[in-house]
């Protein structure tokens, strides 16, 4: 099996490679899937986060969490090992974080990671039994050890792979979704 970091560089590539107009209809599909769960609809409160460049684009999808009350928290970056979860109140007024990712500026909530009902997670790549390949610093699996909620993870099915590189420190997911739909992981 190939390492993580070839592995990562070959699903980048995947992801770079798609266009404006395919992120757009797979991520408004993905979107409707997740609107669509009962897992979504019966969330009051769900960390999510914001897309930066071909990620799938959950924008309409955390308007419509907003709109119905729900708590939504997006990640924020405290150091170069360590992230925390805000409160989203607006996706107006955003600014780039210390990787020119969109954040929330000042000084938002912080909500705790035990609060969340439904947790959608991003990823570079990830395989049917919910392995998860992310960005590589590790944010998340440090992040998700904290969580009691349901892992969703949110990707492209270009991105799928059956088996992937991965350690003991890598957090799984317990369901994907994808513009074909949602499936439990095996």
């Amino acid at each position: 099996m190939p390492s993580k970091i070839i592995t990562r560089r070959e699903l980048k590539a995947v992801r770079a490679g798609l266009t404006a107009e395919q992120v757009l209809a797979k991520s408004k599909a993905i979107c409707n899937f997740i609107r669509a769960s009962e897992l979504y609809q019966r969330a009051g409160s769900l960390m999510a986060y914001l897309a930066f460049g071909q990620e799938v684009c959950l924008d309409g999808l955390l308007q419509d969490a907003l709109a119905q009350g729900k708590t939504v928290a997006v990640p924020q970056v405290l150091s170069k090992t360590g992230m925390a979860a805000v409160r989203l109140t607006s996706l107006v007024d955003l600014v780039p974080d210390c990787y020119g990712i969109r954040s929330v500026a000042g000084r938002p909530q912080v909500v705790d990671p035990q609060a969340f009902d439904l947790i959608l997670v991003p990823g570079v790549g990830f395989s049917p039994s919910g392995q998860r390949i992310g960005m590589g610093a590790g944010y998340y699996d440090r992040f998700l050890v904290q969580t009691r909620g349901y892992r969703l993870g949110v990707t492209y099915e270009a991105l799928l792979r059956q088996q992937l590189p991965v350690d003991e420190l890598d957090q799984k997911v317990t369901a994907l979704v994808t513009e074909l739909g949602i499936k439990l992981c095996s």
